[in-house]
């Protein structure tokens, strides 16, 4: 994309996977010649279950899949894998059984005044406007019980700041836009993915 962008409309179709797409990213890639593919999938199930194009949310999920809902949380029958109600961390909005938007995982999720909050879909809004690694996090509070925060590697300028929240409480509410910015390192695996547990434990020691 940096360097040679003409070499990908050689392609008719481009499969993605892995960490997630900020949605500039995602605008450009839905202007490519071929069809750009992101897969769901994860280590349980070994392969992708879902696919999805650039700038639709909606993931449609592969023939012999079937999707339910329990414990607030995704469960995965493919008949192909051999699987069957596999129950995974995963919380989505079920649309149909073979349609569902992702929210994020549920070991993720920021409980703040009684509102649960995605990270992982925000960060996916405001990921154009931040350029060095960042996520949103939740820390103790004692009135919300959790408060959202934006943690980075550094800080921003109090304009774009305000910008950012501003963006986040249209989109998701009050309770979503971070109440500070906090400046620690983001941790992360050797192949790049996010070590999020890791990055907020390390705030409160």
């Amino acid at each position: 994309m940096e360097e040679t962008p003409e070499k990908l409309n050689r392609f008719d179709t481009i499969l993605l996977g892995g960490m997630g797409l900020s949605s500039e990213l995602e605008q450009t890639l839905s202007e490519l010649k071929p069809t750009v593919y992101i897969g769901f999938g994860m280590t349980e199930t070994v392969s992708h279950i879902a696919l999805r194009t650039m700038n639709n949310p909606v993931y449609e999920t592969l023939d012999g899949v079937e999707l339910i809902i329990s414990n607030d949380s995704l469960v995965i029958s493919d008949s192909r894998l051999g699987i069957d109600r596999m129950q995974t961390n995963d919380q989505v909005e079920l649309i149909d059984p073979k349609h569902f938007r992702w929210l994020g995982r549920a070991d993720f999720v920021i409980n703040s005044g009684g509102i649960k909050i995605h990270p992982e879909i925000i960060e996916q809004v405001i990921g154009e406007y931040i350029h060095v690694p960042f996520i949103i996090g939740g820390i103790p509070h004692e009135t919300l019980g959790e408060a959202c925060v934006l943690i980075l590697e550094e800080a921003l300028t109090e304009e774009k700041f305000q910008k950012i929240r501003e963006i986040i409480r249209e989109k998701f509410g009050k309770y979503a836009a971070p109440k500070q910015q906090v400046v620690s390192p983001i941790l992360k695996t050797e192949n790049g993915k996010i070590r999020r547990k890791e990055t907020l434990n390390a705030l409160s020691k």
